[in-house]
């Protein structure tokens, strides 16, 4: 009996010492952009800020989860584009995005900053409700968030995060132009059977609020 009390008694204070910080909350900041009917491939065309606060749960030193709540906008201009077309058409949109995202996190690396500075590469990728402001034919929708980044620990507490995420509005409707009409050909301005998209680049900082490290009383703390 008193073997077995010993035997959990040790396994108990490992499991204690190796505990991570679990737990995060940060700012993030940085721009968007849009690609669609009016822009078609130019990335980081008209670029506008990114606003927005998340949370991070670090499941295991190769998994998190992040939940993010964000304020992007996004514009785009006919008249920008040497398209013949476009200039004749000459639409223009403005118009602000509210996304509420949850993201999975895969590290490339095994990512523990309580451990030693650390560092980890990551994809992500995850599902966001979207509320777009100043469109005609949108309000809500659904959209599939993916891309990768980049992690890094300047302390036990605070890390340093770089992510550039592309999203399919699974619309097209983001830039107000309505597609085109068969009856009506004169009236086409969009292209049949396109979603458009949007993206962003963000900088974040995160602080770990949880998870501290604890030691057995019975044990020295030199003792892992």
């Amino acid at each position: 009996m008193r073997y077995s009390f010993f035997v959990l008694t040790i396994f108990l204070s490992a499991n204690i010492s190796a505990q991570v910080l679990k737990h995060e909350v940060g700012i993030a900041g940085g721009g968007s952009y849009y690609l669609g009917d009016i822009n078609h491939l130019t990335p980081f065309y008209k670029v506008r800020p990114v606003i927005g606060l998340l949370y991070r749960y670090t499941q295991h030193d190769n998994v998190a989860i992040k939940a993010q709540v964000s304020r992007l906008q996004i514009e785009a201009y006919d008249s920008d584009f040497s398209n013949t077309y476009q200039q004749l058409r000459n639409a223009s949109f403005n118009t602000g995005l509210w996304e509420v995202a949850g993201m999975f996190e895969f590290n490339f690396k095994p990512y523990n900053p309580p451990e030693r500075l650390n560092f980890a590469p990551y994809i992500t990728f995850g599902t966001a409700l979207v509320y777009a402001e100043n469109l005609e034919d949108l309000d809500y929708f659904l959209t599939f968030p993916f891309g990768g980044g980049f992690k890094a620990a300047l302390s036990k507490r605070l890390t340093f995060n770089m992510e550039w995420v592309f999203r399919n509005a699974m619309n097209d409707k983001l830039d107000n132009i309505i597609p085109a009409e068969a009856e009506f050909p004169q009236k086409q301005t969009s292209a049949i059977y396109t979603n458009d998209w949007y993206s962003s680049a963000q900088l974040s900082f995160t602080y770990n609020f949880s998870g501290t490290k604890k030691w057995c009383p019975a044990y020295p703390k030199s003792v892992r």
